[in-house]
């Protein structure tokens, strides 16, 4: 018999969906965030043997959305693609990075 933390924990992270929307908000991604935990505990004490009745599964799901758009309260004239592309950039980093990604974004024109 083996003595020890029976703990483990999966997080998964995914798009649910992508619209298009008719309004200055260009896209917007539906997104869940599963946590995925399991331990083995015994009159509240963690156990390493899996004794029948004493395993707890538990998963959260977190739901969320993100618009990615242009602010038109920082805009001129001639930066409005620029602003748009930064706001972008950030949004879908800041998105993904959660999840364990690292975006390289580039636009073509």
């Amino acid at each position: 018999m083996q003595l020890g933390s029976t703990f483990s924990e999966q997080k998964t992270a995914f798009v649910e969906r992508v619209q298009e929307l008719q309004q200055l908000t260009t896209a917007e991604a539906y997104t869940k965030v599963l946590v995925k935990r399991t331990d083995n505990k015994l009159f509240g004490q963690s156990i390493s043997v899996n004794f029948p009745g004493t395993k707890r599964n538990l998963l959260v799901v977190m739901p969320g959305s993100i618009k990615a758009g242009i602010d038109l309260s920082k805009i001129t004239e001639q930066d409005v693609l620029e602003s748009a592309e930064q706001n972008v950039v950030k949004t879908l980093k800041d998105m993904f990075s959660f999840a364990g990604y690292r975006l390289d974004i580039e636009f073509k024109e």
